[in-house]
């Protein structure tokens, strides 16, 4: 159905093949695994610098035109197959130059459907949002989230006595970790954590809601991250969960979340998206005026 699609929408789409496969991508060709692998870590650390610099720019639009031309160059380098070492090294140091206030911002973390969470159109521009309120958006991108998830990952092969598939994974999740390291170091600079971690295994938390490792997908994800954000990041004042109308690990979510702002004394706020053009992000107001607030 997929490939019916692409060769229907033409323009060169319908030279694309789908490629079905019973494994993870991890028997793909060691080349296009390294890259695919720098093009999410890279996006994943412009992502939360453009958070971390854009609420706090003097100038107003500076980081949003850096991140455009950081665009053009990477998709160049990727391209051609030059250095994206060399290419996000010049990246970073243009996002050094952008003049910051020294403002310690409030700081809202974003989880839920990867569809809705990094869409802007889907979203109503949240994150934006978010900032003209006078906050920080703080989002786990895809690497991250690997972080997180990879000690149940490899638990579960071991249970399931695929032993072969847990020496191939977890060589190859190290190999890539170790190759990503030079990109990480680059943008120490303007960002100080190491990655995603938790306080505890991550088993924890999951079975502390009635949860177990058997349990993978969206809810217990989202789960996870909320931990590590309330873990991680001393100036969250809320999280919001997002996900599109009718998702039920969205709704599964939702419901779980009641007893964790109990547990975290944090609140989370909910926000399915129907597509329509009613203000959703409306809801977050009350909750912004408290976490700007003097204290």
């Amino acid at each position: 159905m997929l490939k019916q699609t692409l060769t229907k929408m033409g323009h060169g789409l319908e030279q694309v093949e789908v490629r079905v496969s019973p494994y993870l991508p991890t028997d793909l060709p060691l080349e296009l695994l390294v890259d695919l692998y720098r093009a999410w870590l890279i996006s994943g650390l412009l992502q939360k610098i453009t958070h971390q610099v854009r609420p706090r720019e003097k100038t107003a639009g500076a980081t949003d035109r850096l991140i455009q031309k950081a665009e053009r160059s990477l998709f160049a380098a990727f391209r051609k197959g030059t250095s994206k070492e060399e290419v996000f090294q010049e990246i970073v140091r243009d996002l050094e130059a952008i003049e910051v206030t020294n403002a310690r911002l409030p700081q809202v973390g974003i989880v839920g459907d990867i569809y809705v969470r990094d869409n802007e159109v889907f979203n109503q521009d949240l994150i934006r949002r978010l900032e003209r309120a006078g906050a920080e958006a703080v989002t786990i991108p895809f690497i991250d989230t690997m972080g997180l998830l990879v000690t149940t990952y490899f638990k579960s092969q071991w249970l399931d006595g695929s032993y072969l598939g847990l020496l191939r994974d977890k060589a190859l999740y190290g190999t890539l970790g170790l190759l990503g390291r030079k990109l990480t170091r680059i943008a120490r600079p303007l960002l100080k954590e190491e990655g995603a971690t938790l306080d505890h295994d991550p088993l924890t938390y999951l079975q502390h809601h009635s949860l177990s490792i058997r349990h993978g997908g969206e809810t217990s994800e989202n789960l996870l991250k909320v931990y590590y954000l309330h873990e991680n990041y001393p100036d969250l004042k809320f999280i919001v969960h997002v996900y599109p109308l009718f998702c039920c690990p969205g709704l599964i979510s939702e419901a779980i979340y009641k007893k964790v702002e109990r547990d975290l004394a944090i609140p989370i706020v909910s926000i399915a998206y129907d597509g329509t053009q009613a203000d959703k992000n409306k809801i977050l107001e009350p909750y912004l005026r408290i976490s700007n607030s003097p204290q």
